[in-house]
């Protein structure tokens, strides 16, 4: 999936929030929304995501469980 990026870096951290991955070069955080991890925790990841861009200047984009099964083989 990150195939064409120089940098990622796995868990990083932003104050007490943590992304899935970072595209470091691009400044681009990637959130992978599995449906069971969904399902048992309440964050708001709408204000979470606005945190981010606001505080740190961090795009997050939120691809699904489901949007990945979807690629897998593509590519």
């Amino acid at each position: 999936m990150f195939k064409d990026f120089d940098v990622v870096i796995p868990e990083e951290r932003f104050g007490k929030y943590s992304v899935d991955f970072l595209l470091a070069e691009e400044w681009l955080a990637i959130e992978v929304d599995g449906s069971y991890w969904h399902s048992v925790n309440k964050t708001d990841y709408k204000a979470r995501d606005q945190y981010l861009l606001k505080r740190f200047n961090l795009p997050v984009v939120r691809l699904s469980e489901e949007e990945l099964n979807n690629q897998e083989g593509v590519g």
